[in-house]
């Protein structure tokens, strides 16, 4: 039955991380419990009561809750108008030296801008750290390779780490529902927050994360057939991630983040790619090199990538980048055959991007057919680095 439009609910579009943005009734009561939930997860160290300085959009969800909770903790909210693409970041990395905040949150890539420029400014550093108690990320898997970085940085102003932890959710779950909220020098997605049921249906040697609670959506806007996709037979939401416990046999160290279903793909020989663990190590492979980075591509005969650089970065670097990796590599179809660095930053107008700031694999590599052709070309041109 398709959900029907209701005078109590706000709307709220999906990011598009994975596919087009739908529309997500959110009720007050889904409202209610997730700020709740996230309070009684994070508590004060967040410090909602203070300043906040938050460039997520607000028609998402992420963003709808710094605003809102900061309104009910009467905190100061600036708005921040960068965003963490090159060159948008820089209104960001302003507004930072501007403005000290005791919590902190963005995406992978604000992460991988920001910790770039930090090391090689120590002003920035310092106003950054200056007042930070918590920082947060969410949207994506973050790499072990630049929390270590971000945590060096700290280590090296303040003499200690700074607390990091996650916030895990969607829009259909209004926002984080699961949290690192005990110690830990782990990325990862944390334990659910209070009132949620966790459901983890093994997938090999990992699990796909399923979640049932009341800030869950009952469906999408006059959508059935998507709706009745996005539910198990018991209810349970399919959140389309994968998930590997940091140590089974102690489950209150945590999840790690292994992977989205969707991002996962076969090449023509039938082998699978699983792109979530490989860009993750893509990404500690070439650090300081690369920001971000789109796996190519489904039903092709070898692995391709493309590589968005860092203002920095050097060509023979990557590839001596590149060929680490794939000299660390067990199967064909987890080493890169070939890669070419893209001159222009993913486009959120085309949704190559979401709004808070995650890269969209499905809508980058159809965009931008054109570089992904030059990657398979028999005879590839100078400016694709070659692999094999």
């Amino acid at each position: 039955e398709a959900i029907q439009p209701d005078d109590h609910a706000k709307y709220l579009l999906t990011s598009g991380s994975t596919d087009m943005p739908k529309v997500v009734p959110i009720s007050f009561d889904m409202l209610m419990a997730n700020t709740v939930q996230c309070q009684q997860a994070i508590g004060e160290s967040a410090g909602w009561h203070e300043v906040m300085l938050d460039w997520l959009p607000w028609h998402h969800a992420a963003g709808a809750y710094v605003l809102r909770t900061t309104l009910l903790e009467g905190g100061t909210l600036y708005i921040d108008e960068g965003k963490p693409l090159p060159g948008l970041i820089d209104h960001s990395l302003r507004n930072l030296a501007e403005i000290s905040v005791s919590y902190f949150n963005n995406v992978p890539l604000g992460y991988a801008l920001l910790v770039e420029a930090m090391e090689r400014d120590p002003a920035l550093r310092a106003s950054f750290f200056r007042k930070m108690r918590l920082m947060l990320y969410g949207g994506a898997g973050l790499s072990q390779e630049l929390y270590d970085r971000l945590q060096a940085l700290a280590v090296a102003e303040t003499g200690c780490r700074v607390m990091m932890t996650s916030g895990y959710g969607m829009t259909e779950t209004v926002s984080a529902f699961m949290a690192i909220h005990f110690p830990s020098d782990k990325v990862g997605i944390g334990l659910p927050t209070p009132g949620m049921v966790l459901k983890l249906v093994p997938v090999g040697e990992r699990f796909e994360v399923r979640v049932k609670g009341p800030n869950v959506m009952q469906g999408y806007l006059d959508e059935p057939e998507r709706t009745a996709r996005a539910f198990d037979e018991e209810g349970f939401y399919r959140t389309g991630d994968l998930a590997l416990f940091h140590d089974p046999a102690d489950p209150a160290q945590g999840l790690a983040f292994a992977g989205r279903a969707a991002e996962e793909f076969k090449l023509s020989s039938g082998t699978w790619v699983y792109g979530g663990a490989l860009r993750e190590g893509l990404l500690a492979a070439l650090a300081g090199q690369v920001n971000e980075l789109v796996l190519c591509d489904d039903d092709r005969p070898w692995l391709t990538v493309l590589l968005w650089p860092t203002q920095h970065a050097d060509r023979a670097a990557i590839a001596e980048g590149l060929a680490r990796f794939n000299a660390g590599q067990s199967g064909s179809a987890a080493r890169v055959r070939r890669a070419l660095l893209l001159g222009t930053p993913p486009d959120p107008n085309a949704h190559e991007m979401s709004d808070k700031g995650t890269v969209n694999r499905r809508v980058v590599i159809d965009r931008r057919r054109a570089e992904v052709e030059r990657l398979y070309a028999a005879d590839p041109d100078a400016g694709v680095i070659r692999l094999d």
